[in-house]
């Protein structure tokens, strides 16, 4: 008995010590010495998992359930940690909703672990849910560990979710997140799924320093040391940038470099770095644009092996599934495609994506009738959801489908502008429904298009300013009408335009909107309406004050002025952000010039001829031969050519005199020749 108190308190020292292979070793000795205690198999548990090694302690949970003792927490935990992210959450959902009483540590344990479990699962919006019910308790309590810890995990969930309503000049910097690598670099993602380079460059750099520094101070003892994967994760997003602004040159020197300096060609790489090295490749063979897809499959398949574990289980659901849809693309002319569509299928999280993938791979194959046979299936069974009612309305004016396109426009999104008040689309995609809108019909009625889009757009006028009325806290009803006053001017319903921007302006109550109030300015002008003067005061304001100090009559007789363009003017567009220089893509591409085979442009040799494509006739060479041939023509010498007669009188020899003797001479050898040969 002595003997098991002696392992029990030697237990407890080994663990806070946080020695724990040694800790397991003893509740092995005290299990052998018969003392079957749960809480000695508990320990051991624990033990295990902090040893990472999660199968080892979900076989001994296990084993404990038999004895109805379950640990549903590290039963999950061990789950997510080999990747069963389905299982882990519908074991982790057995503890009920631990949002209810956040201030205790288990709670808040159990609700960290679900949302790295749904982010896993690709689920955004939920983990958002729930890091804005922690946030505020966390911060009650001044925990500046935890919250820095929430915080950088929260903009790593806004930068993954599309179309966040969120501005992102909302999200202040604490003081104790400006010294954080991971916090930058989430920020930088956050403006990257924003489309804003300058800021996401600006993040990537402060990211890029404090790595700097902290290996500057490795020496230290208080600095943490600087782990190898932040430094690549670094290298890569700045790859990534320049690809974006489309400087796939240096983005492809960055991707090289990364290969040779952390070993991303899989051959040395460590298994932690396995997801790094899967996004390098990705990119980096998009950029190449090499036609062998089966490299790009046998190089996704050489990291695999190096990682000794299946590449999906180090990404994203997001990730894999792209992965997937980019293998499938690659083969899309081969019978292997169908397997990377069942693979995408696994990972995909919204099934119309995969939908219009898979219409977009049957007009790829030149299967037509199969793309719209899909169509048809997918749409009748998503005909509430505009952006893919939208999505189709392209595939269908592209293929020139247009009165399948005028049956969709004509019922079914007409009644879902009947429910204007509760759109939650955004501006952009509205403008381009009214773009097909106006496209379709143009398409359909030839003769009378214009008056068919002036009825349509007063329809959805009448529409949405009656639904409008009802529901006026959604807070993107502004944006849309200000989309739906600028397509009333160019459709020159100036009158309808001034009613839609005037609604924004005084009956939604949006009266610092310059959209609406420049367009309803506009808009009065030209029906010849008197513009109140409140408006046009704001609009003084938000003029530049060198505007009021140019004279009218002066401009007008002004000659306008002429300028040689620059080569390095503004029109070139391109913006310099520090030591990145962002240039627009050139409408015409550049294309290498093709070389035959061995040869050397630094070392052409002799240039060839430039007439060798020519008749030989037609060939300058040709002629001055002729025209030597012509000029020597007659003259009987060296070089001439046989049986050639003079031409001229003072080259030719005089004729000797004929007599009737040589005559006769000449005539008779003749005939005795002949003679002689009929003899013979």
């Amino acid at each position: 008995m002595e003997k098991v108190e002696g392992l029990y308190q030697e237990l407890q020292l080994l663990v806070k010590s946080e020695q724990y292979e040694a800790a397991s070793h003893i509740c092995d000795k005290i299990r052998l010495l018969g003392c079957m205690d749960s809480e000695v198999l508990r320990t051991k548990i624990y033990c295990l998992i902090q040893r990472k090694m999660w199968n080892q302690a979900l076989f001994l949970i296990k084993s404990l359930e038999k004895d109805e003792i379950e640990l549903p927490f590290e039963k999950s935990y061990c789950l997510y940690r080999t990747n069963n992210y389905k299982d882990a959450l519908e074991t982790l959902e057995t503890l009920g909703d631990p949002t209810k009483a956040l201030s205790k540590l288990e709670n808040r344990a159990i609700t960290h672990l679900k949302i790295q479990i749904l982010y896993r699962l690709g689920q955004f919006e939920e983990c958002e849910r729930l890091y804005s019910i922690m946030e505020p308790i966390i911060a009650k309590e001044n925990n500046s560990v935890e919250l820095e810890m929430l915080q950088v995990n929260q903009l790593a969930v806004f930068s993954s979710i599309r179309n966040i309503n969120k501005n992102i000049e909302d999200f202040d910097i604490p003081d104790y997140l400006t010294n954080s690598i991971e916090y930058w670099f989430n920020r930088c993602c956050l403006y990257l799924s924003n489309n804003d380079i300058d800021n996401a460059m600006t993040s990537l750099e402060m990211s890029e320093s404090l790595y700097n520094s902290l290996l500057e101070n490795d020496e230290s003892e208080d600095q943490q040391s600087p782990d190898v994967s932040d430094e690549c994760s670094l290298a890569l997003m700045r790859a990534y940038i320049m690809q974006q602004i489309g400087q796939n040159e240096e983005a492809k020197l960055l991707y090289e470099d990364s290969f040779k300096k952390f070993g991303l060609d899989g051959v040395k790489l460590e298994p932690s770095m396995v997801h790094l090295g899967v996004v390098a490749y990705n990119n980096y063979f998009i950029l190449s644009k090499n036609d062998n897809p089966h490299s790009y499959i046998d190089g996704l398949k050489r990291l695999s092996i190096t990682s000794k574990d299946q590449i999906e289980h180090k990404m994203t659901v997001n990730q894999n599934f792209i992965i997937s849809l980019n293998k499938a693309l690659l083969l899309y002319n081969e019978s292997g495609f169908k397997q990377y569509i069942k693979q995408a299928e696994k990972f995909s999280v919204d099934k119309l994506k995969l939908d219009l993938f898979k219409i977009g791979l049957f007009l790829l194959q030149g299967k037509t009738k199969k793309a719209v046979q899909y169509i048809n299936s997918v749409y009748s069974k998503n005909q509430d959801n505009i952006e893919f009612s939208i999505s189709v309305l392209k595939i269908l004016l592209k293929l020139k489908m247009i009165n399948n396109a005028f049956k969709i426009l004509d019922s079914n999104i007409d009644q879902y502008i009947c429910n204007f008040g509760q759109w939650t689309i955004s501006p952009e995609l509205f403008n381009e429904l009214l773009i097909l809108i106006h496209n379709i019909l143009i398409e359909k009625f030839s003769n009378s298009a214009i008056d068919m889009i002036k009825q349509k757009l007063k329809f959805i006028l009448k529409h949405a300013i009656s639904k409008s009325t009802s529901n006026k806290s959604n807070s993107r009803l502004p944006s849309l009408l200000c989309v739906l006053g600028k397509h009333l001017l160019i459709a020159n319903l100036a009158s309808e335009a001034a009613e839609c921007f005037r609604f924004v302006l005084e009956d939604l109550g949006d009266s610092n909107n310059d959209s609406a109030l420049s367009g309803y300015v506009s808009a009065s002008t030209l029906c010849g309406n008197e513009v109140p003067k409140v408006y046009l005061r704001q609009l003084d304001k938000k003029l530049p004050s060198n505007v009021f100090s140019i004279d009218a009559e002066v401009l007008e007789k002004m000659e306008a002025p002429t300028r040689a363009p620059e080569k390095d003017s503004h029109d070139s567009k391109s913006m310099y952000h520090g030591n990145l220089t962002i240039k627009t893509k050139s409408k015409h591409k550049k294309r290498k010039p093709r070389y035959p085979k061995g040869f050397d442009p630094l070392n052409p040799g002799q240039a060839p001829d430039p007439e060798r494509w020519l008749p030989k006739e037609q060939r300058l060479s040709f002629k001055k031969l002729n025209k030597n041939r012509n000029s020597k023509k007659g003259q009987i010498g060296k070089g001439g050519h046989q049986g050639a007669i003079p031409t001229s009188n003072i080259e030719a020899k005089p004729a000797a005199p004929s007599t009737a003797k040589q005559a006769a001479l000449s005539s008779s050898s003749g005939i005795r020749r002949s003679h002689k040969k009929k003899r013979r």
